[in-house]
């Protein structure tokens, strides 16, 4: 794997002028025979080579080449006509040759070129040891929708990808083996195979093919690939250098939002780290109170930018790259919405607001995810356009020109000094170059009454903290706010019975008792533990507890609704019909009412009720996981398989090491034949639990039962096992001593299988408990 090292360019300084030997000088013009063409350059003249792109030359074994010419004041000639039309006069010249094709790769789209001789005062280009992220760039081409040669664009690096996915040009892939650096720059066919060189005019690429989707989007082959294709050598070392300090405080504070929920690209910026705020827009969050941040690797201090280096979320989970965020505040009149983390990773670094205004004119960056390639944290370059005033907008918006995409907000827009000038808007009808962003002011204004929980002071501000938290299930973030409050009012009950409810969900028996035992008694107490008893007393003996805490409590709404609640639960029709018709005005607006309703309509058989009544409760608290997985049950006894997929999917996008939920998931992968990815459930749930290895190789042995059934053949059903059982290995730390195989864990347990593949289907069937090994 190639680790991008990167590096934003702060200064966006302009390009210096080469005091030596222009660029344009070592560049020539390549016309294969037939149609088409392309651009080459000089990189040897002792040795008389050209370099040019291998898709440029195609199958030719020689091909024509045009050196530039210079006219009677000294300046170069560039249209088109002055060579192809005048090939008799510059062919003695030397200006124009027949040069052979010597070495061919389309697996790094590069080809060499020799010609007889290379003319005077046509000079090698020198080459730079590496480019970098950031940096401005210049290239020269020859595109086919002018009448000029030699034309010059300047652009910007945007980023490096690894190899393996190249990109198409006609019907045949190239680059396949190389690192190609992403450039912003406006070319077209004709400049392939051109130079693309830094602001000292060395060579740092060689410009190959547009990137289709994304705006001004082009591919490079980076000169490490050039270097290494002329010694006859693997490019696979090939990286972009780093050398400017702010690089990865830059790239590290910019986070994707919602990477399962969507395929947009949207990003999040991170404005303070110690109280895990981050900025982006009401598009990119949408109507939940809860998103998911990807936070970018970075090792040995370099970014990995290529998005197949983010497949594996459960390892992302487990380093603190995958974290669960609470939507604070969302401002519909400016499109910002902010969001809260509760703990951040050291790799991540926050980025100031300005305290300065930009003028129009005035330079400015961006970092984005732009949909339509495989890397994210894209480093683009723009300007300001001009500052909306008057109308009706109400808020402050800078037009800025940058390589913008609708399905692509929240980027940062930073100023020359590196500091946060707004937040890239969603585009509204102009132009794929145009934009618009919201500006500081209007942002400062809008996090004015957040300052509580951007800066807590105490219990109260830390209540609040941890009750969102709490809201979006967010365990972890709610335990590290209860835990302030309790270091601001020790005898502070609610954060007490939370973490309480916390110690007895993770079986930590000493911790519950200590914390319990330390809360007086109370109408909430009393309540929590008539909520937990539910499912370990005896009805009898719950029934009492129920009744002499209706008692204690009667004017208790909480105590009615776990009246109902019992009343469902055992199946007492009369009575939660009863109770329903009591409570329907009061709690007509309560999303745990209606969950409770729904429950009632599942026990009746009513699904088209128990569906309608579970999705208004997660309309209003759509990241409940009691009631997501209760839907998914439903779905499962209705053979709904697909969407119970769906279902589990979303607990894990908002935590990767669930393991009930790898549970759930996995027989449901296999029933659908997604194999690949019952592979990722299972190596996911061995790496949570080693000792679930038996359980796991039992759900894979019952879906080749299943198969078998249905008629598979004996070698389908043993590749299948064969998966499992890899799967199985993979999710098994080096250190294990648990075999996976005929010596050890083994898929050959048929009646184990059997038995349990009869109960999940009698679960299915009649609704009992989930099937257990």
């Amino acid at each position: 794997m190639i680790n991008a090292c990167v590096t934003l360019w702060l200064g966006i300084a302009m390009l210096a002028p080469v005091d030596s030997v222009e660029p344009i000088a070592s560049t020539v013009a390549v016309i294969p025979a037939g149609e088409g063409g392309g651009t080459g350059v000089v990189i040897d003249r002792e040795r008389r080579w050209i370099l040019t792109a291998a898709h440029v030359v195609g199958s030719a074994k020689q091909v024509e080449l045009f050196f530039p010419r210079r006219d009677s004041a000294g300046g170069w000639l560039s249209h088109r006509d002055s060579y192809l039309g005048d090939r008799a006069t510059l062919r003695p010249l030397g200006l124009v040759q027949t040069a052979t094709v010597v070495r061919r790769s389309s697996e790094l789209d590069l080809a060499l070129l020799e010609c007889a001789k290379i003319p005077d005062g046509i000079p090698a280009i020198a080459m730079a040891e590496a480019g970098k992220i950031g940096e401005p760039i210049r290239l020269w081409g020859n595109r086919r929708d002018v009448e000029t040669f030699w034309n010059e664009t300047t652009g910007t690096i945007r980023q490096l990808r690894m190899p393996s996915e190249g990109y198409w040009v006609g019907r045949e892939a190239f680059a396949e083996k190389s690192p190609t650096m992403l450039l912003q720059v406006p070319a077209l066919q004709g400049d392939s195979g051109g130079p693309v060189v830094n602001s000292r005019g060395e060579l740092v690429g060689m410009f190959a093919a547009t990137a289709g989707r994304a705006p001004e989007l082009g591919y490079a082959i980076p000169v490490g690939s050039i270097r290494a294709f002329l010694k006859g050598k693997s490019p696979s070392s090939t990286t972009i250098s780093t050398d400017i300090p702010a690089t990865l405080r830059m790239m590290s504070a910019v986070a994707r939002v919602n990477p399962l929920a969507t395929t947009d690209r949207c990003a999040a910026i991170c404005i303070d780290r110690a109280a895990g705020i981050f900025l982006t827009t009401t598009a990119a969050v949408g109507k939940s109170d809860r998103v998911t941040l990807l936070l970018p690797k970075i090792e040995a201090n370099s970014l990995i930018a290529d998005w197949s280096a983010y497949a594996d979320h459960f390892a992302l989970a487990s380093s603190g790259n995958w974290l669960a965020g609470w939507v604070i505040h969302r401002d519909a009149k400016s499109g910002v919405a902010v969001v809260r983390v509760a703990q951040l990773p050291d790799s991540v670094q926050a980025i100031p607001l300005a305290d300065r205004t930009l003028q129009v004119g005035d330079r400015i960056s961006t970092v984005q995810h732009a949909l339509g390639v495989s890397v994210g944290w894209l480093v683009g370059r723009g300007s300001i356009r001009q500052r909306e005033r008057g109308g009706d907008v109400g808020v402050g918006r800078w037009l800025v020109q940058l390589p913008v995409q609708s399905r692509a907000s929240g980027a940062p827009i930073l100023d020359d000094s590196g500091s946060l000038q707004g937040i890239l808007l969603p585009m509204e009808g102009i132009g794929g170059s145009l934009g618009y962003a919201c500006d500081t002011a209007t942002i400062r204004e809008l996090l004015r009454p957040l300052a509580s929980q951007m800066n807590p002071k105490n219990a109260a501000d830390w209540s609040t903290i941890a009750t969102g938290h709490q809201s979006i299930a967010d365990v972890p973030g709610a335990i590290l706010a209860w835990n302030q409050v309790l270091r601001h009012d020790p005898q502070s009950i609610p954060a007490r019975m939370a973490l309480a409810n916390a110690a007895r969900s993770r079986g930590d028996v000493r911790e519950f008792e200590q914390l319990w035992r330390s809360i007086p008694e109370s109408e909430a107490k009393a309540l929590q533990w008539v909520e937990w008893q539910m499912t370990e007393l005896p009805p009898t003996e719950f029934v009492k507890l129920l009744h002499r805490v209706k008692t204690d409590y009667p004017k208790s709404e909480r105590i009615s609704l776990l009246e109902l609640q019992w009343a469902v639960r055992e199946g007492d029709r009369a009575g939660w019909q009863r109770l329903q018709l009591q409570l329907r005005e009061r709690f007509s607006n309560s999303a745990e009412f209606r969950a409770i309703l729904a429950q009632a309509a599942a026990s009746g058989g009513v699904w088209d009720s128990a569906f309608a009544d579970l999705d208004i409760a997660l309309e209003q608290s759509p990241t409940r996981p009691d009631w997501l997985a209760l839907r998914i049950e439903w779905r499962i006894r209705r053979s709904e398989w697909k969407q119970a997929i769906a279902d589990c999917r979303t607990l894990l996008e908002f935590n990767p090491c669930d393991g009930k939920t790898l549970r759930r998931l996995l027989p449901l992968e296999l029933r659908e034949r997604n194999d690949l990815a019952a592979e990722s459930m299972s190596r996911d749930w061995v790496r949570l639990s080693p000792q679930a290895i038996r359980e796991v190789m039992t759900v894979w042995q019952a879906e080749r039962i299943r198969r078998r059934d249905a008629g598979a053949s004996a070698w389908m059903q043993a590749e299948l096992l064969n998966r499992g059982m890899r799967a199985c290995r993979a999710g098994l730390p080096p250190d294990s001593t648990i075999a996976v195989g005929p010596t050890g864990i083994q898929s050959a347990d048929s009646e184990r299988a059997e038995l349990w593949l009869q109960r999940f289907d009698r679960w299915v069937e009649a609704g009992d408990s989930t099937p257990q090994n």
